[in-house]
């Protein structure tokens, strides 16, 4: 019996291996992370959103950025430090001056969670791609179809994003779990906010105050977005104003 297929990148197994077009995904990435960075930042309303319920000062600092007009925001908390109710409280911030908070995360179950937790549009990062025109195939390759071409997919026209896709300007998008992302999802992500000068912010996964930083599979050579995120944080210190959360975590704001 003919054995079934494997995506090229299945039998590299050392996690040093590359190729030109992940260098060339990774620098793009790293190049859209360093202009948001580089973006300044206005001076925030805090009296707009000190009076934000239940929240002690550090939380009402995150809710302060979420809902400004930093263009990248990175928050950092391990489980426990009341992230899930700052964010609630940023949505409820951003609707009052007519934006949305808007949370994709690696997976759709993780997203119907943050839905209900948030009280936000909610959905995977990866129907968010594909619902932009991003497509990819079993071997990784991600290419992006244009407003009136035919969707391979669906051998229909394509015809831009559902209506529960559209981001507006100002809108925030939180990106959830950043760091389990692979580099080309996070990448197409960022594209789609840069296009609709949509505000970022990238809430890794934590524990102990640190991002899990480490691939979903050394068997696959795309890199995952977490270590892009990490340097930046580490050759910016000049652009990131740190605070703590409730539990002592670090939150930056480029």
């Amino acid at each position: 019996m003919r054995a079934p297929h494997r995506p090229s990148w299945a039998a590299r197994t050392h996690p040093a291996l590359t190729s030109p077009d992940v260098l060339e995904v990774e620098a793009d990435l790293t190049s859209r992370l360093a202009a948001r960075g580089a973006a300044p930042i206005g001076v925030p309303d805090r009296a707009a959103f000190d009076a934000s319920s239940g929240l002690d000062a550090a939380q009402r600092d995150v809710v302060t950025a979420l809902a400004g007009d930093a263009e990248l925001v990175v928050v950092e908390g391990a489980a426990g430090a009341g992230k899930t109710t700052t964010l609630a409280a940023a949505r409820s911030a951003m609707e009052t001056r007519g934006a949305q908070l808007r949370v994709v995360t690696p997976t759709l179950k993780a997203a119907r969670v943050a839905a209900g937790q948030v009280g936000s549009a909610a959905s995977s990062a990866a129907w968010l791609a594909y619902q932009h025109g991003f497509r990819w195939d079993e071997h990784g390759h991600w290419t992006r179809l244009q407003r009136g071409a035919i969707d391979p997919d669906t051998a229909a026209m394509f015809d831009g994003p559902r209506a529960a896709a559209v981001l507006r300007r100002g809108d925030r998008l939180i990106v959830d779990e950043a760091g389990m992302l692979d580099q080309d999802t996070a990448r197409a992500l960022l594209t789609i906010a840069d296009e609709h000068r949509v505000r970022v912010a990238m809430v890794p996964m934590c524990t102990r105050g640190q991002a899990a930083i480490k691939p979903r599979s050394w068997n696959d050579p795309r890199k995952t977005a977490g270590p892009v995120i990490r340097d930046l944080q580490r050759g910016a210190p000049g652009r990131i104003r740190t605070c703590a959360t409730a539990s002592g975590e670090p939150f930056s704001r480029f």
